[in-house]
C-alpha cells in the first residue's frame, strides 16, 4: 500500500512541477513567444526608442574615439548618459551601430523566424 501511495504522490508532484514550469515560462518577460507577428515586434521596438531624444554628446579625447551620449526621456524628462563602451539595459535588444555628432544609428536583431535586422536613427535634438 505504501508503494502505491508513494507512486501517486510522485505523479502528483511531477504534474504540479510541470504546471509551475509552464506558468513560469508564460510569465518570463524575456521569452519571446513565437506567435507574435514580426510587424508587432518591430512597432514595439521602434516605440521603445521613440521615447528617447538625443540631446548631445561629449567626446573623450583621452580615451581615443570614446563618446558619452546624452539622451532624455520625452515622457519622464529624465536624462541618461551612455558611452560607446556600454549599452544600458533600458535599450535591450537595441545596440549602437554607429555614432556621429548629429545622430545615433541603432540596430536590433529580431527573432530568427522574422529573418530581419531592425535599424533606426535618432537625430540630435536641441531645445
Amino acid at each position: 500500500m505504501n508503494k502505491y501511495l508513494l507512486l501517486i504522490l510522485m505523479v502528483i508532484s511531477t504534474l504540479a512541477q510541470s504546471e509551475q514550469k509552464i506558468i513560469t515560462l508564460l510569465n518570463d518577460p524575456f521569452a519571446v513567444p513565437k506567435y507574435v507577428p514580426c510587424a508587432d515586434l518591430e512597432s514595439q521596438l521602434i516605440s521603445q526608442l521613440s521615447l528617447w531624444q538625443f540631446r548631445g554628446y561629449i567626446a573623450d579625447h583621452d580615451m581615443g574615439n570614446s563618446m558619452k551620449i546624452f539622451l532624455q526621456s520625452s515622457k519622464t524628462k529624465t536624462w541618461l548618459a551612455i558611452s560607446t563602451i556600454n549599452n544600458p539595459l533600458e535599450f535591450l535588444p537595441w545596440q549602437i551601430n554607429k555614432l556621429s555628432p548629429n545622430e545615433i544609428h541603432w540596430k536590433a536583431e529580431l527573432p530568427m523566424y522574422c529573418r530581419k535586422q531592425l535599424v533606426t536613427i535618432i537625430k540630435l535634438q536641441g531645445e
